[in-house]
């Protein structure tokens, strides 16, 4: 259904994958793009993936924050863990282990976690040791 984003982006991600259909990251971009225009989480946090990992498409960090931060403003945990992640370690941003901490708290406070990969092994600086 071209009118259904979550299809869309499930169809994306099976061309991902290669489940179903011949694998085709351009395709997979694609698919994921037109579903994040319509304002679909999971279409925003493929989207940012695929310019996170430059699949399909250029290796962009820039544009992964922005679809990451898309998601992670609806609600989408791995958005936040992968901003998280990005903010820890300062890959496509400025090193920000304050806000990074505040993702990972965000992260865990919203589901039950065997083990949370938090800030505290990412930021090992003196200057990030006092965010946590």
């Amino acid at each position: 259904d071209k009118k259904n984003p979550a299809a869309i982006a499930g169809l994306g991600l099976m061309y991902k994958l290669g489940q179903g259909v011949p694998k085709n990251e351009k395709k997979a971009f694609e698919l994921f793009k037109q579903a994040a225009d319509m304002e679909d989480v999971d279409g925003h946090l493929h989207l940012a993936n695929q310019y996170f990992d430059g699949l399909g498409t250029k290796r962009d960090y820039r544009m992964a924050i922005r679809f990451y931060s898309l998601a992670a403003k609806q609600g989408h945990v791995l958005a936040m863990y992968q901003l998280g992640v990005m903010h820890a370690t300062g890959v496509g941003t400025s090193r920000n282990c304050e806000l990074a901490v505040g993702l990972f708290k965000n992260v865990a406070e919203r589901g039950s976690w065997s083990k949370l990969y938090c800030c505290v092994d990412l930021c090992s600086t003196a200057e990030c040791g006092q965010a946590v």
